[in-house]
């Protein structure tokens, strides 16, 4: 196992590969996509519906990362036509395997959904166990995204049936990394970081280039939350200079800081990125991770202004988890709470929060339970309801005791013994 040890000794001078196979391809692959698959394309004369729909399906998997999201979807619009015209399955199936990826936004869930659909079953009627295992991986990723955490649990089962009867290196290291995030969204983070030191192994030994990019992810997120963000920090601001194009390590570095009593320099990086109302933050796999990230850095910094505008843009979204396909971080609708009560919108705050700490008990997010009782009892706090305050904060408290959320515990602690002090004052 790597440990602790190489937890604290991670660096990302290891990295010159992968920046050109993980989230920095956006650019790097992007420009490749328009050389060689647009090449491809154009020799494509007399075009085959088949193997230009598959050529189109590679060009937009390349561009994933590509902030103009206009062209991938017209390439994804455009291939999938084209392989519905052809009547071979097995061509839809891999299109789609391809396709479902470059458009994952929060704006395409419903789309995508119905794709994944289609895709579940074009790959049963192949009968390819490798398609089937693709379906199965974006069927998990929808799946949590719309909140169907039951689905999810299923697909994983088939998920892991099927990466154990296949026992290759890079869907192993696919099933395992998202096995890995689906334990830390429930908050069980030993198991999960355990599970993802497994699959960064795994991913090591078959050289995929995106093995220390997904580990980094989750041990930052793990971290975190067991209030030991001094060992990730130096590999926060690394990730943040590798991958300057991902919005999302930048939100996440605010999040450390905050987490180190660092508030001024995470409310310094949360106002550079509402300079621009956050619109540089791309539309990609990992678009509500960052709106998310920075709606902790702004509540926790008291940030009204940077708070009113995630507001805005998180709530279109209220429906969805918070699911970048690697790791979580709750419902959409804990995060405009949060911030609806950092604004001064109690009743809003309120159906919110009611509504994301049912949620999220109710299906075992207990790492997010914890999290939404805390803030909402902090919101009840500054506005003087001391019974509120202690009842949801020592709930938190409870949560975070026996789950080992060290972020959370000893703010939760201070909360229940101020609250009930000021509960016993006033009698």
């Amino acid at each position: 196992m790597i440990g602790v040890q190489a937890a604290t000794s991670y660096r990302l001078d290891v990295l010159p590969g992968l920046r050109d196979g993980s989230c920095e391809r956006g650019r790097a692959r992007g420009q490749r996509a328009e050389g060689v698959h647009h090449g491809a394309i154009e020799l494509d004369d007399p075009p085959n519906h088949a193997r230009r729909a598959r050529l189109l399906a590679l060009k937009a998997l390349e561009l994933t990362w590509d902030p103009d999201f206009d062209m991938r979807r017209a390439l994804v619009e455009e291939a999938i036509s084209l392989a519905r015209a052809t009547d071979d399955r097995r061509t839809l199936a891999e299109v789609l395997a391809n396709m479902v990826e470059t458009i994952r936004v929060p704006e395409t869930l419903a789309w995508r959904s119905v794709l994944v659909e289609e895709l579940v079953g074009c790959a049963a009627e192949v009968g390819d166990p490798a398609l089937q295992f693709s379906a199965h991986s974006f069927e998990i990723h929808t799946s949590v995204e719309r909140g169907d955490l039951e689905r999810a649990r299923l697909a994983l089962e088939q998920h892991e049936l099927i990466a154990h009867e296949l026992d290759q290196p890079t869907i192993n290291w696919f099933a395992t990394f998202i096995k890995a995030g689906w334990k830390l969204m429930h908050g069980d983070l030993v198991v999960g970081e355990r599970l993802f030191e497994s699959a960064f192994q795994i991913g090591q030994e078959a050289g995929e280039p995106d093995a220390v990019f997904t580990y980094a992810a989750a041990l930052q997120q793990a971290r975190i939350y067991q209030g030991r963000s001094g060992e990730i920090i130096e590999m926060m601001e690394q990730s943040v200079s590798a991958y300057p194009a991902i919005a999302a390590w930048r939100a996440g570095l605010a999040v450390t800081l905050v987490y180190l009593d660092r508030g001024a320099e995470a409310a310094k990086i949360l106002e550079q990125a509402a300079s621009d109302r956050f619109e540089h933050i791309a539309p990609d796999p990992a678009t509500l991770t960052a709106l998310a990230l920075y709606a902790d850095a702004a509540v926790q910094t008291d940030s009204s202004g940077p708070a009113s505008i995630l507001y805005e843009l998180i709530e279109p979204w209220a429906d969805q988890i918070v699911w970048n396909g690697t790791i979580g971080y709750g419902h959409a609708r804990m995060w405009l709470g949060l911030l609806a009560a950092c604004m001064g919108k109690h009743e809003q705050a309120d159906q919110h929060l009611a509504f994301a700490c049912d949620f999220q008990e109710a299906h075992g997010l207990l790492l997010w339970a914890a999290r939404a009782h805390l803030g909402w009892a902090q919101a009840l706090a500054g506005r003087g309801d001391a019974a509120g305050a202690r009842e949801h904060a020592a709930r938190a408290l409870e949560l975070s005791r026996e789950h080992g959320y060290g972020a959370f515990e000893g703010l939760a602690a201070t909360l229940v013994e101020a609250q009930s002090a000021a509960e016993t004052n006033r009698r």
